[in-house]
């Protein structure tokens, strides 16, 4: 019974997932940009963890119908819960990294958007491969997103767009000469 109850609760979280992702992507989608690029590789590896998550639960669902089955819709349980989980901790850290687009308004981000007037320098790191947007949030937070340049190359920040020039220097140095003042 125990079974039964954490795979409904398992599939309940998965359509939650599954459902929240695909609303802000469609949303995102739909958002009139003048450049939006979207890690195509990543979306269907996420999507397709969760759904194989999703079909699994379903399968420890039925499987406790069974009697003496108790073990095997553990051990499916298990796989599924580790996917979720995976999920959500990738959705966590790495949600800035899945869609990116610019108008003349913002940075769009999954879920989120960098208003240009926050924005506070765009950096095309020397010493990696990396483009770091620094911003204001709220009146003294200063925040700071990295995007590899293999999603992103530095010309994608368009200074037409945003009005902000990309600069090339080091990022560390700036956030270490940054945090002095």
């Amino acid at each position: 019974m125990q079974y039964l109850l954490m795979n409904i609760v398992l599939l309940l979280l998965n359509i939650i997932i599954l459902g929240s992702l695909g609303y802000y992507f469609w949303s995102f989608y739909k958002l009139s940009t003048r450049a939006k690029k979207v890690n195509y590789l990543v979306f269907g590896i996420l999507i397709t963890m969760l759904s194989i998550s999703l079909i699994l639960s379903i399968v420890g669902i039925i499987l406790n119908r069974i009697d003496n089955v108790n073990k095997t819709a553990l051990y499916v349980w298990v796989v599924s819960q580790i996917m979720t989980i995976i999920c959500i901790v990738f959705l966590f850290l790495f949600s800035q990294s899945l869609c990116v687009g610019l108008n003349d308004k913002a940075i769009l981000l999954l879920g989120e958007q960098i208003k240009n007037k926050d924005i506070i320098k765009i950096i095309n790191d020397t010493n990696s491969p990396k483009v770091f947007v620094f911003y204001k949030q709220g009146k003294r937070t200063t925040k700071c997103i990295k995007f590899s340049t293999k999603m992103l190359k530095p010309s994608f920040f368009d200074e037409k767009i945003l009005g902000i020039k990309v600069e090339d220097e080091d990022a560390k140095l700036y956030i270490k000469n940054s945090n002095k003042k």
